[in-house]
């Protein structure tokens, strides 16, 4: 293909900061995505970026055979095709091995944040746990 503007075109592209958050709402619906309703829009966007390249073994297992590709470009279609076809021949399952582990890693990295997060959230004094305190300390004097 060639670089025209009809063939780079994303038919459902992901949101981005110049989202509006109900749009950002809609998409994420739309791919059955859940979310709580009191997320800001830039908590929002975080699940969308949730599909990430460094989660998808293919996609290091595709890097490594684009690099190759591009170290020496094809002078023609046919030349591409033979050299796609035996650079993915190459990809041994070693490479499969480390190309998970590697996710695997960033997973762990990404489950982290979320856990410390989730920490952090849950030791922040609610609004509702505050109210009850005035209360009861007003029913006491």
């Amino acid at each position: 293909m060639d670089g025209a503007r009809y063939h780079k075109r994303i038919l459902n592209p992901c949101p981005t900061t110049a989202t509006s958050k109900a749009d950002i709402i809609a998409w994420l619906t739309s791919k059955g995505v859940t979310f709580e309703s009191r997320l800001t829009k830039a908590e929002l966007l975080v699940t969308v970026k949730a599909n990430r390249e460094q989660l998808q073994p293919i996609e290091v297992i595709w890097g490594i055979v684009k690099n190759k590709i591009a170290c020496r470009p094809s002078s023609d279609m046919a030349d591409l095709e033979r050299r796609l076809k035996t650079h993915f021949a190459e990809v041994t399952s070693s490479h499969w091995v480390s190309a998970h582990d590697k996710c695997c890693s960033f997973e762990d990295a990404y489950m982290e944040a979320a856990e410390n997060e989730i920490l952090a959230l849950e030791a922040e004094p609610s609004e509702e746990a505050d109210g009850n305190l005035l209360e009861a300390s007003s029913e006491s004097e």
